[in-house]
């Protein structure tokens, strides 16, 4: 499957996988997602393993990927971002549900989905997600 980058490059998904990958489904009209991002961002700045990783993947149908990624910047959002205009990785991942935020782990033992967006302190989602992401590097 391929992604697509913020310079407008085509890439296959796995180029930016890592052992365990967090993918976040996001879009920027989404509020919770301009939410949760900035903790991700936060998340992929404290994991110590390089085969851990978040990636956030922009799902809007014709998205500006030069405002996308100031958006990102604006608010100090460093994740790396890759987009999916045309939803077949999110439509792959939720089983055609569409609706975000939404984020995944993809790991060799699997995919776990979440759904939404539940407002927390920023240490306590960090240690969750960190906690979901070593379990599926072990």
């Amino acid at each position: 499957m391929l992604t697509t980058d913020a310079a407008g490059s085509n890439a296959p998904l796995d180029a930016h996988l890592t052992k365990v990958t967090l993918l976040a489904f996001w879009a920027p009209a989404c509020k919770p997602c301009m939410m949760e991002l900035p903790q991700l961002s936060k998340l992929a700045a404290e994991l110590d393993d390089p085969n851990l990783s978040v990636l956030a993947v922009d799902v809007e149908d014709d998205p500006d990927r030069a405002a996308a990624v100031a958006l990102l910047a604006d608010k100090h959002i460093t994740l790396p971002v890759v987009f999916d205009s045309r939803g077949e990785l999110f439509a792959k991942v939720f089983d055609g549900i569409m609706a975000v935020p939404g984020t995944a782990i993809i790991a060799a033992d699997g995919i776990e989905t979440e759904r939404g967006y539940q407002p927390q302190s920023d240490a306590a989602f960090i240690k969750a997600w960190k906690q979901r992401l070593e379990a599926h590097a072990n």
